[in-house]
């Protein structure tokens, strides 16, 4: 059986076991790929393997809820050895157990591990050498198997809770995100020499920014509700930085180092209910006088 998702709601075409002949035709271009919440039968791999062979920029998502028959339940990724040649794969799998089956995916350059409720170690994924973009979200052991994914340009986590330091990093990062997750040293950063897009979402433990002075390469900084954050950092040394965004800093007191950016051209405030009297004045004015456009309208 099979149906077919339209429009952005529901962009996969969405297969069950025994796969109809309407599940192997060709897939359409606003289609981003082919889904299933339960195992299939080997036979029906096989089938959507030649299917992602014709058409490589497509994407196979395993789904499933929590709540999935135990006889159904998919606790680890071995179907992945029935697709050695798949680019893109992503999961969202609560019951999910282990990564072990990733290290088949030897061709894949996007992966996506969403909502892993279990610890798992992260060492199946140094296997995947033509990675490019990895999303873990989720808590995970042996992080320090991902500095081997040389490849990776733009890594995500979320829910990542209890990490000490971000020394486990792939070290030729573009983008980094971190969103809802735990971690109190990022002095890492200063070691990813190509890394231009930063991004901090609910990352609570975060206290001091005061390394990123340190990464000189950053184009666009994003900065989000971090309530342990009382101070920015002097930003002299970004002189690529043009976009930043200081949102919901609660405890964030002034504002002004933000005038320290050379060539900020793109300041996006908001939610800072505790900055000093005068230093909001100070911020726009001192703005103003840099010959830039209000940021404030």
């Amino acid at each position: 059986m099979s149906t077919t998702g339209a429009g952005v709601a529901n962009p996969f075409r969405r297969v069950t076991s025994p796969l109809t002949p309407e599940a192997l035709v060709e897939l359409p271009p606003d289609c981003e790929g082919i889904a299933f919440s339960q195992p299939l039968a080997e036979d029906d791999y096989r089938q959507l393997a030649e299917l992602f062979e014709r058409q490589p920029d497509k994407r196979l998502l395993a789904s499933q809820l929590e709540s999935a028959p135990p006889q159904c339940a998919i606790t680890d990724l071995g179907f992945l050895r029935f697709f050695p040649k798949l680019h893109r794969f992503a999961s969202t799998l609560p019951l999910l157990q282990t990564l072990e089956g990733i290290q088949y995916l030897q061709r894949a350059t996007d992966v996506t591990i969403f909502k892993a409720q279990h610890l798992m170690s992260a060492a199946p994924l140094a296997a995947l050498t033509n990675l490019d973009y990895l999303w873990l979200d989720g808590h995970f052991t042996e992080r320090e198997s991902l500095r081997q994914l040389t490849g990776v340009t733009y890594f995500r986590m979320g829910y990542a809770g209890k990490i000490p330091d971000l020394s486990f990093l792939p070290p030729n990062l573009t983008r980094f995100s971190m969103a809802l997750g735990s971690v109190t040293d990022i002095s890492a950063l200063t070691d990813l020499p190509h890394l231009n897009d930063l991004s901090f979402h609910k990352v609570h433990s975060i206290a001091d920014l005061s390394p990123l002075a340190g990464v000189t390469g950053l184009c666009s900084l994003y900065l989000a509700y971090l309530n342990k954050v009382t101070a920015l950092f002097d930003m002299s040394a970004l002189t690529e930085l043009t976009e930043l965004t200081v949102s919901m800093l609660t405890h964030l007191t002034d504002l002004r180092p933000v005038l320290t950016a050379p060539n900020l051209t793109t300041l996006s405030v908001y939610g800072l209910p505790a900055l000093q009297p005068g230093s909001w004045h100070e911020t726009c004015t001192g703005w103003l006088a840099q010959g830039k456009p209000p940021f404030w309208e």
